[in-house]
């Protein structure tokens, strides 16, 4: 929640009274030699200077009070023929001059001003923290921007909204009438189409690497750091734990409501609607039956879900006087349905410019330039780091060639991390070949309630392991086995009673000889059976097979349209997850099959 605080008013309060009792002090005299009808309209221009100097309910409490030693003044006090009679236009003039001087000179605080003690920012932040329910890369991501915000530059913000009316206090707007240059580039130019991100780019002639492609004005760069000096900045000093992208999404909803006002605009009217962006969160009903049983399903909704929660815990911040007056947003500028477009395109357009989580920006061409996916053979990613600087003298961003590239040739950039699955999420494709580091599936081992040893376990997995009783893993494309940390922590919960003193077995180094940690031949069997179940399990989710999947991608391969180039993206996600749960069943069963062959001590009993 956001607001000004008791303690806030109450700092407020003891030098602004002072002026306002001085105020009503001449208002007495002035009334006690002039005409009583102009009372009220006195005591309502001070109670504008009230207003703006005071929190709402202390300005209630003091008109009521004026108000009643007015009425009571005006019948009892003022004599039945004033001493001179100044007309009260005048007297009311008056006043309004001295009201001024008070406004200005006495103000000791913005009425835009938001409390960010540490006391407040710890009770604000409960309300606009939300958990996701994604991958962990993703709650990473989410969780991890806790930057300090004592570098950000003065707040600036709008001396109007878009229909005229004011923001309530003249501050200096961003930008101006200046024309602001635009990107340059001399040797890019636009040809072409990359699906999921827009137009794609060339380049005019050879260019050797590290010569720069472009370079774009930093004043029509949109960051964490322009969004703190617009009014959104207001939200974002009292809640730095805000991630980037839900500040770049704020940052551009300010922008398209200031409409031709903002320095943005002709870059913000060129962002896609909804009809335009791939991404899965924006999916019909029957593309998204289309993923049935997926793990990008589960992954799309989990993201959809998310975006909810964190509007409505936004609303009341953003668009309610009683936070800030007036509110960031009018009310039809803040929906559910705007708020998703702007995540939406955040998440397909926005471009990563540094290695910090807040380094990520929407800008002119970078909203739409080709991004490179490209995978060695051990599963790293092939593409060249980006060479993009900020050139502090010029205050420009620009952007240096990360390798030669021939006349004609498209640039493509490096998005590194991204798996297939956050990229469907995020663009809607996927990559044309599996990563064995980045492309994986999520599988979540848990504890079986009905177990009679499952208190026992639980603190074994909490002690020994740190880990919960439903504690997720990642099974990964192309991998040769089983991850141990899976192996450990699934033998675990599966322990007879009989087994249960030998558990620190599970967990000693290996011998140099074996694969992985044996216990007994039945943990063995118990675990090599859970595997395959539950692998099993998770394949018959889906309503297609690989080889139905891997038919239908060749006859996607011969078409040419947006829609058969959505569907084989998706195909390739949905094979991909599949494969990873069909080459863990392959490999649990060599494992198994090993086990015939095993010189293992525990296994000689048998």
């Amino acid at each position: 929640m956001i607001g000004v605080t008791d303690e806030n008013v109450r700092e407020m309060v003891s030098p602004m009274f002072v002026y306002a009792l001085l105020e009503f002090i001449s208002f007495v005299i002035l009334v006690m030699i002039t005409k009583r009808n102009c009372g009220i309209q006195v005591v309502y221009q001070l109670a504008f200077v009230l207003e703006t100097q005071m929190a709402p309910i202390l300005t209630k409490l003091v008109l009521w009070m004026l108000v009643t030693l007015t009425y009571r003044i005006d019948h009892f006090v003022i004599p039945e023929k004033p001493l001179i009679k100044p007309s009260c236009s005048r007297m009311v003039s008056l006043l309004s001059v001295f009201s001024l001087l008070l406004l200005y000179g006495g103000r000791s605080a913005s009425p835009l001003s938001i409390d960010a003690s540490p006391d407040v920012v710890a009770a604000a932040r409960p309300d606009v923290e939300v958990e996701f329910d994604l991958d962990p890369d993703s709650k990473a991501e989410w969780g991890g921007y806790a930057a300090s915000r004592s570098d950000r530059p003065v707040l600036e913000g709008r001396t109007a909204f878009p229909d005229g009316s004011p923001v309530g206090i003249n501050i200096r707007p961003i930008g101006g009438a200046a024309k602001v240059e635009s990107p340059t580039s001399s040797v890019l130019k636009a040809e072409g189409f990359n699906f999921g991100r827009g137009m794609a780019y060339t380049v005019t002639e050879d260019v050797e690497q590290g010569a720069e492609l472009l370079s774009l004005p930093m004043s029509k760069v949109m960051s964490v750091a322009s969004a703190a000096r617009g009014r959104v900045g207001l939200l974002l000093e009292v809640n730095p734990d805000l991630p980037p992208a839900i500040a770049l999404g704020l940052h551009l909803l300010e922008e398209q409501a200031l409409g031709a006002k903002s320095n943005f605009s002709e870059f913000v009217s060129s962002l896609p609607g909804v009809e335009a962006i791939n991404s899965t969160l924006f999916y019909s009903e029957n593309q998204l039956k289309e993923m049935e049983g997926s793990q990008l399903l589960r992954y799309t909704l989990g993201r959809a879900q998310a975006v909810e929660a964190f509007y409505d815990a936004l609303l009341q911040p953003v668009t309610s006087p009683e936070a800030v007056d007036p509110p960031i947003f009018k009310e039809q500028d803040f929906t559910l349905d705007k708020f998703r477009w702007a995540m939406g395109v955040v998440w397909a357009s926005a471009f990563p410019v540094g290695e910090d989580e807040a380094d990520v920006v929407l800008a002119p061409v970078l909203d739409t330039i080709g991004i490179c996916t490209d995978v060695a053979d051990e599963g790293d990613e092939a593409c060249p780091p980006n060479q993009i600087e900020v050139d502090q003298s010029s205050q420009r961003l620009v952007v240096h060639a990360s390798s030669p590239l021939e006349k004609g040739r498209e640039v493509r950039l490096s998005m590194p991390g991204k798996s297939s699955a956050q990229f469907m999420l995020n663009n809607g494709f996927a990559r044309d070949r599996a990563s064995k580091k980045l492309d994986k599936l999520d599988l979540t081992v848990t504890l079986d309630p009905s177990d009679a040893l499952a208190s026992v376990k639980s603190y074994l997995l909490h002690t020994q392991l740190n880990e919960s009783v439903n504690a997720s893993y990642a099974l990964f494309h192309g991998s040769s086995k089983i991850d141990d940390e899976i192996s450990k922590s699934l033998k675990m919960k599966l322990l007879s009673g009989a087994e249960l003193s030998r558990f620190k077995e599970l967990l000693d180094p290996k011998e140099e000889a074996e694969k992985r940690n044996i216990l007994s031949l039945r943990n063995e069997f118990v675990f090599t059976r859970a595997i395959m179940s539950t692998c099993t399990t998770l394949l018959q989710q889906y309503p297609t097979s690989v080889e139905q999947d891997q038919e239908e991608l060749e006859k996607l391969a011969d078409e040419d349209t947006l829609e058969s180039a959505r569907k084989a993206h998706v195909l390739r996600v949905l094979l991909m997850e599949k494969q990873i749960l069909k080459q863990t069943m392959d490999i649990a069963l060599e494992d198994w099959k090993g086990l015939v062959f095993s010189s293992h001590p525990n296994l000689q009993e048998v």
